[in-house]
Order: C-alpha cells, then sequence, then structure tokens
C-alpha cells in the first residue's frame, strides 16, 4: 500500500527544521514527531508574525498573512499565492512495509495539477 502526505518527513526538513524536530523529540516522551506538528509549529510562527504586522483587525492580519514570505523556516523557504496557498508543494509518498511506512519518494507536482 502506498499513501500520501502533504509536505516533507521530519528527516527531510531543511536544518531549521531538523533543529526543531530534534528539540522537539526531546521534550515528548513515547512517541515520535510527526509531520504535522512541524507544519502546526510553522502555521503558529506565521501566524504570530502577522498579526505582529498588523494593525489588529481580521482583515489586516489576513493581509498580513498573504504577504508573508518565510525564508529558511522551520518547513523551508514559501510564501502565498492570492488564494491563501503556499509555494512548499512537497508530498512525500510512502510505502507501507511490513505495518510500518517508508518513504517511497518525495515529489512537488506541478502548480497545473491543482488548478
Amino acid at each position: 500500500m502506498t499513501a500520501s502526505v502533504a509536505g516533507l518527513p521530519p528527516e527531510r526538513l531543511p536544518s531549521r527544521g531538523r533543529s526543531f524536530v530534534s528539540e522537539l523529540r526531546k521534550s515528548i516522551v513515547g512517541g515520535p514527531v510527526v509531520a504535522g506538528s512541524v507544519a502546526a509549529a510553522q502555521a503558529t510562527e506565521v501566524l504570530l508574525d502577522a498579526i505582529a504586522r498588523s494593525d489588529g483587525t481580521r482583515a489586516s492580519v489576513v493581509r498580513e498573512l498573504f504577504r508573508t514570505r518565510v525564508s529558511n523556516g522551520i518547513l523551508g523557504s514559501f510564501s502565498f499565492d492570492r488564494n491563501g496557498d503556499t509555494s512548499a508543494g512537497r508530498i512525500t509518498i510512502y510505502r507501507i512495509v511490513g505495518g510500518a511506512p517508508a518513504i517511497f519518494r518525495v515529489i512537488t507536482p506541478s502548480v497545473s495539477l491543482v488548478r
């Protein structure tokens, strides 16, 4: 069986992301670091930065979110398009082997596939 997950697996993140995963792993007892927690951390950083740059209104926060350009973040470098989608379009394909996921391939689909 194969399964896909949006984003990079923790071990293939850029250096800042791998450092984050290493620190998070130290604070988790009895469980692995999952990609969703890494993405949630990056999303939190992006949102807090947008709030700090805003005038405090909801509309201003949204404008600032859409203007966000992340350089060397936890997930790497990315921005948002006019629809709020990110330019970080990587997808990890896992193959389930012996009941455990193994990275099969990391792909970056063409933007034209998601329009």
